[in-house]
């Protein structure tokens, strides 16, 4: 899968977690790569970075793809991240990778 940002690639070979397993690990214990954690509804998605070596951009996404929460060079070992608004998507992206999104931009998926 990729993902695009008005026409601009933002993330290429990005790993689609969906099943409880793969969103549960996440990064951890992996090399920092792309991932889209996908979920059926929107509530409320906390991440944490325990076991996860390097820092990441973490981008939360509703139904409609728009980005409702970024959180920019989380650091390894960052215990609990909880977004002020609900989401469907948590784009997990290697540090730097989110630098030109904002609240409110919409993203595609190919």
């Amino acid at each position: 899968m990729e993902i695009y940002h008005n026409d601009a690639l933002i993330a290429k070979k990005v790993k689609l977690c969906e099943s409880f397993y793969s969103k549960a690990r996440g990064l951890m214990f992996s090399k920092i790569k792309p991932i889209l954690m996908a979920n059926k509804h929107e509530f409320v998605i906390s991440i944490h970075m325990f076991f996860v070596f390097g820092a990441i951009d973490a981008v939360w996404l509703n139904k409609n793809l728009e980005i409702v929460y970024i959180r920019r060079k989380l650091k390894p070992f960052t215990p609990l991240v909880v977004p002020p608004e609900q989401a469907k998507y948590v784009l997990e992206l290697p540090e730097g990778y989110a630098h030109s999104l904002k609240a409110g931009d919409k993203l595609d998926f190919k």
